[in-house]
């Protein structure tokens, strides 16, 4: 099973039109964990999934209202706070 695959697919699909693209991917994020997680490995993976999909779409995406240094400290900041929910949302690792 690929994490990042089903993730990206929900991901693609949802409705950003009410939502600024940090904030979907983060609501995607945390639907999908919350559906998918059976063990710690299964919650570990889907971790470093949605990760991925932050660092290789997400962030690649151009940020239209902030630039530069900025940019790059709002990019940090909210992974942080998506990891964070994530670790939330899957519980503590057995």
């Amino acid at each position: 099973m690929s994490h990042y695959n089903d993730i990206k697919a929900e991901y693609d699909a949802a409705p950003v039109g009410a939502f600024p693209i940090p904030i979907s991917l983060i609501l995607v994020a945390l639907k999908y964990a919350m559906r998918k997680s059976w063990g710690s490995d299964d919650r570990e993976r889907i971790k470093i999934a949605v990760l991925k999909i932050w660092d290789e779409v997400v962030v690649p995406a151009d940020l239209p209202i902030v630039d530069g240094a900025l940019e790059a400290a709002a990019e940090r900041l909210i992974r942080n706070v998506l990891v964070a929910l994530l670790d939330a949302a899957l519980g503590p690792k057995e």
